[in-house]
């Protein structure tokens, strides 16, 4: 009775193979590629919102080291330096030269 239930391969002897067939393999890798297209538009954005995030939470530090500068410096804010300006405006600022603050206008 056992014999009957087998597979005719192992009664001859044969080995069964446990490797994947080529058309398993193509299978998977589709699956794989059909669930990266839906999943990747999903990912930039929630890493596009991290990097939103990160940047808000470092301009409200900003403006709290500001405040809290002009609080115990009779409501001044810190000096604009030729580094700033160089920064926003993107030329070369000679170490001589006054900040914008200073120039007589």
């Amino acid at each position: 009775m056992a014999g009957r239930y087998a597979s005719p391969a192992l009664c001859r002897g044969k080995t069964q193979s446990k490797g994947f067939t080529l058309i398993e393999l193509l299978v998977v890798i589709a699956i794989t590629a059909t669930l990266m297209a839906i999943l990747m538009p999903a990912l930039s954005l929630a890493r596009e919102q991290g990097r939103r995030t990160v940047c808000m939470a470092n301009v409200r530090r900003l403006a709290v080291s500001l405040k809290m500068y002009a609080d115990t410096n009779d409501d001044r804010f810190p000096p604009r330096s030729p580094a700033v300006h160089r920064v926003c405006h993107g030329r070369p600022v000679p170490a001589d030269e006054p900040p914008m603050d200073m120039v007589s206008q």
